[in-house]
């Protein structure tokens, strides 16, 4: 009973960490996106859009297996831009 009880606010939370980790990746803070998409995948691990975005920011670090992880990840369940993403720049890692 209580999951059920608290399953609303563990939706509205991911949703917050989600849109502050655009907000931070709109304006550079790259560090502070990483650790709100980490902790929306924490609540939701097949949250394709923070897995894409987390991976745009460790690839934009040069952290290109990491990036190709969370795109194919991504790609795995269904999401057409990873899949693009894992095309264009994760020949290291497919």
């Amino acid at each position: 009973e209580l999951a059920i009880q608290y399953l609303p606010n563990a939706t509205y939370i991911k949703s917050l960490y989600f849109n502050r980790g655009l907000a931070y990746q709109k304006i550079k803070k790259d560090r502070e996106a990483l650790q709100d998409y980490t902790q929306v995948l924490q609540i939701e691990p097949d949250h394709t859009k923070a897995l894409i975005n987390r991976g745009i920011i460790k690839y934009q670090q040069k952290q290109i297996r990491p990036a190709c992880q969370d795109w194919i990840r991504a790609k795995k369940l269904g999401n057409q831009k990873a899949e693009k993403n894992v095309k264009k720049a994760c020949q290291c890692c497919i």
